[in-house]
């Protein structure tokens, strides 16, 4: 039975050797790796010599994400042409973590990392070929109202 308390998604340190470490996703009742998440994150500790806070950092963010995804029922291609949906959901939801902010809404500020994360994730998988060039282009356009300039 599986208990509403229960974390559907948390961050993991995963430790290599004695002094080399990154930080990983792990979701679902079971809390199993995020296959995907995990291969980037190894890759931007190790291939691209990123530090291992940036590796936390990134977990965090892309924790929330996948979650985010979970809840809604998509795919990793169709969850990036609901990108601005989600960027709503962080602008009004309070920060429920301990510490400065908590129980406050977010700062634009705040969401550029959520955002460098998601889109260093979606540019890893289209560089394997796991998702389309198009659901990456959809991370980056920004929507025009009816007869009006473009926006951003």
């Amino acid at each position: 039975m599986f208990a509403a308390d229960r974390p559907t998604a948390e961050i993991l340190r995963v430790e290599v050797t004695d002094t080399l470490a990154y930080w990983t996703v792990l979701a679902g009742p079971t809390l199993r790796v995020v296959e995907d998440v995990d291969g980037f994150l190894c890759h931007l500790r190790f291939g691209r010599t990123r530090a291992e806070s940036t590796t936390k950092a990134y977990a965090g963010h892309l924790k929330r994400f996948h979650a985010w995804c979970g809840e809604q029922g998509l795919s990793r291609e169709h969850a990036a042409a609901e990108l601005p949906h989600y960027l709503m959901k962080l602008r009004t939801t309070p920060r429920l973590t301990s510490g400065r902010g908590q129980g406050q809404l977010p700062q634009d500020s705040t969401l550029a990392p959520a955002l460098a994360a998601i889109h260093g994730f979606y540019q890893h998988l289209a560089d394997l070929r796991r998702i389309s060039a198009k659901a990456v282009d959809a991370l980056f356009v920004t929507e025009r109202p009816p007869g009006g300039p473009p926006r951003g």
